[in-house]
Formats: C-alpha cells, structure tokens, sequence
C-alpha cells in the first residue's frame, strides 16, 4: 500500500471547484478525467442506482441521465482534511453536499453525494 501523500488544502479546493465547473459546463468528460478508473459513486436519495464502481459507469451516468437536466450547482463552502473535500452546493433551492475521498494522484477514489431533503429515510 502506497502511503498517503497528503494533499494540500488549495489542492483538495481546486479538484472540488474543478469537477463543480465540469459538471455546469456539462463536461462530463473532464468531470470524468478528475476519478480513478476504479472510483465509486453514491448518491443516496438521488437519481443515481445507489451506487456506480468505475469512472466509465461514472461518466454513463452523468452523461445519460444528467445531460437534459438545466442546473448550475454554486459552492458555498468547502472544507478539507487529509485526501478528503466535503463541498456544501446549491442548485434550484436544493442544498447538496459532496464528500471527496482523493488518492495520491489527485484524484476521486469515493465519491458520496447528498441532499439532506431528498433523503431515502422515512422518519414516519
């Protein structure tokens, strides 16, 4: 196992800000290019199946079921620890939250993304 090469706070920020402005420009190539070929995508209580392995499953995804949507998601704030960015977004009134776990090379190895309203969980 490698050890971990902690990336810096600007470091971490800019891959964030880098994905956030792939994704409105609807580049989901370069969106692509920022995770590891064998990265996993959550997204609990969205439209994703629950989970992806695999940044060409990734990339399907964003492409097909993403490609008609009209969002412009805007960063709030973003905070960092050792390989890790968590970005608070909003879109259309919808507050996301995104949770980067990177690898050495910079790159997305987990990628959980939330909104806090659309929450699968029925507190009923």
């Amino acid at each position: 196992m490698a050890p971990v090469v902690a990336l810096s706070p600007a470091e971490l920020k800019d891959l964030g800000v880098r994905f956030f402005d792939a994704m409105n420009a609807r580049d989901y190539g370069a969106a692509g290019d920022i995770y590891a070929a064998e990265a996993i995508y959550e997204s609990p209580g969205l439209r994703a199946p629950g989970r992806l392995t695999g940044r060409d499953n990734i990339i399907r995804y964003f492409t097909t079921v993403l490609e008609d949507d009209d969002f412009q998601l805007a960063i709030l704030e973003q905070f960092t620890g050792v390989n890790l960015v968590v970005t608070r977004s909003t879109s259309e009134g919808r507050t996301f939250v995104d949770v980067f776990k990177v690898n050495n090379d910079a790159q997305i190895v987990e990628h959980l993304e939330v909104a806090p309203e659309a929450s699968p969980i029925d507190p009923g």
